[in-house]
């Protein structure tokens, strides 16, 4: 399902709000597997 620019940012916001933290905290992106080990570029 494709959602807009500015619903996708509203939805971080609000999973911010929900679970706290500075926006300088959280980490957002895509992967194919969300389950698998992170590994940062």
């Amino acid at each position: 399902m494709l959602i807009n620019r500015d619903e996708m940012i509203e939805e971080f916001e609000r999973q911010i709000r929900k679970f706290g933290g500075a926006w300088s905290e959280w980490a957002v992106g895509t992967a194919k597997d969300a389950r698998g080990p992170f590994s940062p570029i």
